[in-house]
C-alpha cells in the first residue's frame, strides 16, 4: 500500500516538473517570435517613402533609396543589421535554459534595433539633400523597430521573473 503511494507522489511530482518546464518560458517565445516575424517584415515595407524635386519617387527600403526608374543608392550595414536582430532574437528562443545568457542576448538586441533607427535616419538625412529629396513620409517599416524594441522588453522581463522564480524554488527551506 505504502509503496503504491510513493508511486503515485513520484508520478505526480514528475509530472508537476515536466509542466513547469514546459511553462516557463511560453509567453517569451512568443515575443521573441513576434519580434523575428516583424523584424522579417523589415524586408518587405519601406522605412521612408520620398519624392525629389522633379517628381522622381523613392522608397528607402532595406537596400537604400531605390527609384522608381531602377536607381538605386546602396546602404549595406542596414541588410546586415536587420538580418542580425532577426537571428538574434529567433536564436535566443532556443536558449530557454541559460536564462541569464538569453536577457543579455535581447538586451543586446534593443540596441541593435536602435542602430537600425540610426542607420535608416542617418542616411537618410545624410543623403536627403545629395538626391534632391523635397517631400518624405513615413513608411510602415518605421514603426517595426519600436514594436520591436517593446516586445524584447517585455519578453526580457518575462525571462527574469521566470528566472526570480527558479530561483525562489532552488533555495532551501
Amino acid at each position: 500500500m505504502h509503496f503504491f503511494l510513493f508511486i503515485f507522489i513520484l508520478i505526480d511530482t514528475f509530472d508537476a516538473e515536466l509542466k513547469l518546464k514546459t511553462m516557463i518560458q511560453r509567453i517569451q517565445t512568443l515575443y521573441l517570435l513576434a519580434v523575428t516575424v516583424i523584424t522579417v517584415l523589415m524586408f518587405f515595407f519601406p522605412f521612408i517613402n520620398t519624392t525629389q524635386a522633379d517628381g522622381l519617387i523613392y522608397a528607402f527600403n532595406f537596400n537604400g533609396f531605390a527609384a522608381v526608374d531602377g536607381t538605386a543608392v546602396v546602404v549595406y550595414p542596414l541588410p546586415a543589421l536587420i538580418i542580425i536582430c532577426a537571428l538574434m532574437s529567433f536564436g535566443s528562443i532556443f536558449l530557454f535554459k541559460k536564462r541569464i545568457l538569453q536577457m543579455r542576448l535581447n538586451s543586446f538586441n534593443i540596441i541593435l534595433f536602435l542602430f537600425v533607427y540610426a542607420v535608416v535616419f542617418g542616411y537618410f538625412f545624410f543623403l536627403k539633400d545629395e538626391l534632391n529629396i523635397t517631400d518624405y513620409s513615413l513608411g510602415i517599416s518605421s514603426l517595426f523597430p519600436v514594436v520591436n524594441i517593446v516586445l524584447t522588453y517585455l519578453a526580457i522581463r518575462a525571462i527574469g521573473a521566470d528566472e526570480a522564480m527558479v530561483k525562489s524554488l532552488d533555495r532551501l527551506r
